[in-house]
């Protein structure tokens, strides 16, 4: 789970938690385990990390920086994985003053994707319109949720 004050674990279906390591408030959006000791945790300004310890130890995963996107701007949201190999990261780059606009324009939508577990992650960005809100992956297929501004035509649609 992740919280303001860090991430935190449950090994009795969330009767009890403990937390597993701290970090800057808002720096962390989501995390996914494979199982109880390695996981994947995703957030602002570019950042993946990885532990293979349950959380006690984070490393970052150096592959999150070569989508193009200035890291001020640019944050993964989404992680999810069909099984324990392969897995997707999306996020957005929104340039600032972009909110402000009287339409929506097109914003940066970076992808992450492993087909071994996150030992190698190969990434791209476009340029499209919305952003990445959510993201589930099935065996043989998966749905992304785009979500857009006030000013678009419709508020989100699923792909």
């Amino acid at each position: 789970m992740v919280t303001s004050q860090g991430i935190w674990k449950t090994s009795d279906s969330g009767y009890t938690w403990v937390r597993a390591s701290r970090h800057t408030p808002g720096s962390i959006a989501r995390v996914w385990f494979l199982d109880s000791l390695h996981g994947f945790a995703v957030g602002r300004q570019k950042t993946v990390l990885e532990t293979l310890d349950g959380g006690s130890k984070w490393d970052p995963v150096p592959e999150a920086a070569q989508p193009t996107g200035n890291p001020e701007f640019t944050d993964y949201t989404q992680i999810a994985f069909a099984d324990s190999q392969r897995g997707i990261i999306a996020g957005s780059g929104i340039p600032p003053g972009a909110a402000k606009l009287p339409r929506q324009a097109p914003t940066l939508t970076l992808l992450l994707q492993t087909l071994n577990g996150g030992v190698v992650w190969a990434g791209s960005s476009n340029s499209l319109f919305g952003q990445v809100s959510g993201l589930k992956l099935g065996r043989s297929d998966g749905l992304f949720v785009y979500s857009y501004s006030d000013t678009f035509e419709v508020p989100s649609e699923v792909y």
